[in-house]
Protein backbone atom coordinates (compact mmCIF):
# COMPACT_ATOMS: atom_id res chain seq x y z
CA UNK A 1 0.00 0.00 0.00
CA UNK A 2 2.53 2.21 0.78
CA UNK A 3 4.49 1.62 -1.98
CA UNK A 4 1.75 2.33 -4.39
CA UNK A 5 1.02 5.63 -2.70
CA UNK A 6 4.48 6.51 -3.06
CA UNK A 7 4.65 5.46 -6.75
CA UNK A 8 1.14 7.85 -7.28
CA UNK A 9 2.58 10.96 -5.23
CA UNK A 10 6.13 10.50 -7.33
CA UNK A 11 4.83 10.52 -10.63
CA UNK A 12 2.05 13.43 -10.26
CA UNK A 13 5.07 15.47 -8.98
CA UNK A 14 6.97 14.77 -11.50
CA UNK A 15 4.68 15.61 -14.16
CA UNK A 16 4.02 18.75 -12.40
CA UNK A 17 7.53 19.75 -12.19
CA UNK A 18 8.27 19.07 -16.02
CA UNK A 19 10.26 15.88 -15.27
CA UNK A 20 8.15 12.92 -16.44
CA UNK A 21 5.88 13.01 -19.63
CA UNK A 22 1.71 14.16 -18.67
CA UNK A 23 -0.21 10.40 -17.90
CA UNK A 24 -3.86 10.03 -16.15
CA UNK A 25 -2.39 9.34 -13.29
CA UNK A 26 -4.69 10.67 -10.27
CA UNK A 27 -3.08 12.13 -6.95
CA UNK A 28 -4.35 9.51 -4.68
CA UNK A 29 -6.88 10.74 -2.01
CA UNK A 30 -7.01 14.27 -3.11
CA UNK A 31 -7.87 13.76 -6.71
CA UNK A 32 -10.93 12.67 -8.04
CA UNK A 33 -9.92 9.59 -9.76
CA UNK A 34 -13.23 7.19 -9.59
CA UNK A 35 -11.75 3.82 -9.90
CA UNK A 36 -8.34 4.46 -8.91
CA UNK A 37 -9.86 6.32 -5.79
CA UNK A 38 -11.53 3.06 -5.17
CA UNK A 39 -8.84 0.78 -5.68
CA UNK A 40 -6.76 3.11 -3.50
CA UNK A 41 -9.33 2.50 -0.61
CA UNK A 42 -9.64 -0.62 -1.13
CA UNK A 43 -6.01 -1.54 -0.33
CA UNK A 44 -5.72 1.19 2.39
CA UNK A 45 -8.55 -1.04 3.90
CA UNK A 46 -6.66 -4.54 3.60
CA UNK A 47 -3.66 -2.93 4.38
CA UNK A 48 -5.22 -1.56 8.01
CA UNK A 49 -6.70 -4.95 8.53
CA UNK A 50 -3.50 -6.83 8.22
CA UNK A 51 -2.10 -4.87 10.53
CA UNK A 52 -4.69 -5.05 13.50
CA UNK A 53 -4.96 -8.69 12.55
CA UNK A 54 -1.13 -9.02 12.67
CA UNK A 55 -0.71 -7.57 15.94
CA UNK A 56 -2.92 -10.44 18.01
CA UNK A 57 -1.20 -14.13 18.35
CA UNK A 58 -3.48 -16.21 16.54
CA UNK A 59 -1.15 -19.09 17.87
CA UNK A 60 -2.47 -18.39 21.84
CA UNK A 61 -5.72 -19.39 23.28
CA UNK A 62 -7.94 -16.55 22.73
CA UNK A 63 -9.49 -15.74 26.65
CA UNK A 64 -12.96 -14.28 26.80
CA UNK A 65 -13.42 -10.73 27.46
CA UNK A 66 -15.49 -11.71 31.09
CA UNK A 67 -14.20 -13.65 33.80
CA UNK A 68 -16.84 -15.75 35.66
CA UNK A 69 -15.07 -15.81 40.04
CA UNK A 70 -16.63 -17.83 43.02
CA UNK A 71 -16.94 -15.33 45.48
Amino acid sequence: ACVSLFLHVAVNAGMVMGLLPVVGVPLPLVSFGGSAMLAMLALLGIAMSMRIDGERDLGAPQRPAWRLTRQ
